[in-house]
């Protein structure tokens, strides 16, 4: 089993030093986590356009049992699948300058969180054997997302205090009480870092005629803003 290798890299401090009337110094720090993902978030979509309402309906219900039990055959749990709303609108297109009712369009959405990112190329081969299914988005993310962002956070405070005691000396000052301090919120989704490597190229059709992807390493970065007392 290949052990996750985690590489925080801090990035040059952007901050504000400001010697106030009420004598405060404030500085803002960032850094970030450099990681592998371990996951994959996968949109699906199954559509359907039929002359009658209820043909429309039924071959988007039998897709999506199809589907369902691929889920279940790959071992995915039922937490790990989430299901919308099912659609029924009406179709039209323009012939004859006239806006026609050509069918019912029905529409059913998954999104799945796949926790083996080594099973995505057969699973898709699976879930696109039928030309009514899309996959239509993927997102390499962590399963340690909220931890590894509290990490990016500490780091991220502790640039941000090491830039407020090199501005304080600077000024001949001491920082002293921390008066307000704040951190990036937990709901960052994860960048790609493209500078080390590529996230979607190797996105392709594979012979098997599943989707071949290459994770490369995700961005997840940590932003804290401190407001330090100036001790004279």
């Amino acid at each position: 089993m290949k052990k996750l290798l985690i590489t925080p890299i801090l990035l040059l401090a952007l901050f504000s030093c400001a010697v106030a009337e009420k004598g405060e110094i404030e500085a803002t720090g960032y850094a970030e986590k450099i990681v592998t993902p371990d996951m994959i978030e996968v949109n699906l979509s199954i559509s359907s356009t039929e002359k009658n309402r209820n043909d429309s309906v039924a071959k988007v219900s039998a897709e999506t049992s199809r589907i369902i039990a691929i889920f279940k055959s790959f071992g995915i749990a039922d937490e790990d699948v989430n299901s919308g709303i099912v659609r029924t609108d009406k179709e039209y297109r323009w012939i004859n300058n006239t806006n026609t009712l050509v069918g019912f369009r029905t529409t059913q959405s998954f999104l799945l969180k796949l926790k083996d990112i080594s099973q995505f190329e057969k699973l898709s081969e699976q879930l696109l054997a039928n030309d009514i299914t899309d996959i239509t988005n993927i997102n390499f993310t962590h399963s340690k997302l909220k931890e590894l962002q509290r990490e990016a956070n500490i780091l991220a405070l502790q640039e941000a205090r090491a830039t407020a005691e090199a501005n304080a000396a600077a000024l001949g000052v001491d920082i002293g009480k921390i008066k307000q301090v704040k951190t990036s919120t937990n709901n960052y989704q994860p960048m790609p870092k493209r500078a080390l490597t590529a996230k979607y190229e190797a996105l392709s059709d594979s012979s098997t005629g599943g989707l071949q992807v290459a994770p490369g390493l995700i961005s997840i970065p940590g932003t804290a803003y401190i407001v330090f007392t100036i001790e004279q």
